[in-house]
């Protein structure tokens, strides 16, 4: 929206009813939205009169400021994750909520670590195996205790069968995705993967 101004000429009689109405015309604007209003009458009513024999007249002028932008939401803190693969570790890089994609084998026990090192306000993370798979050899999901400054710690089982695989951490509405991805006998034709 641009600044825009609107001048009208007024008689004088009728500004103060104008002026009580943009007032509460104003007032119901929602708070992102700046509005002022100017009013100025000739210097003297009489000054005014003696020129022209007509009522006296105020001008008054309206602006309205352009909306401010709306303030961005705050980006909730990151997970970094830390996998073991043998011997071998792999931080997969978080984008946007995905973790990138890990190479394992059927039914292959993996060893997490993840943590949240700015977060300060959570006190636990369900980690649940959306597409199969199980979180410590057990189900298919565990609600583990978040300690400010410390990784939560749980193994995921992968099933049998080829594909996607992945681990939704949740921390209260904040959701993150571990992806993990068992080979076809295709392998040209599987998507790029960590390994």
């Amino acid at each position: 929206m641009k600044n825009s101004t609107l001048r009208l000429a007024i008689p004088a009689g009728i500004v103060a009813a104008i002026a009580a109405v943009v007032f509460v015309n104003l007032s119901n604007q929602p708070p992102s939205v700046a509005t002022k209003a100017e009013v100025t009458v000739p210097p003297t009513v009489a000054q005014a009169v003696a020129v022209n024999p007509a009522p006296p007249v105020a001008v008054m002028h309206i602006t309205r400021l352009q909306e401010s932008p709306p303030r961005p939401e705050p980006v909730p803190p990151r997970g970094v994750a830390k996998v073991t693969l043998g011997e071998r570790e792999i931080t997969p890089v978080n984008r946007v909520a995905h973790f990138e994609r890990i190479k394992i084998a059927p039914a292959q026990a993996v060893p997490i670590e993840v943590a949240w090192p700015e977060d300060r306000t959570s006190t636990e993370v369900l980690a649940h195996a959306i597409d199969g798979g199980t979180i410590d050899r057990a189900t298919n999901s565990r609600l583990i205790a978040l300690t400010p400054g410390e990784p939560v710690r749980f193994t995921f089982t992968s099933g049998h069968g080829a594909g996607l695989y992945q681990v939704l951490l949740r921390r209260g509405t904040q959701e993150e995705v571990l992806e993990f991805w068992v080979p076809t006998t295709h392998p040209e034709n599987d998507p790029p993967a960590l390994n």
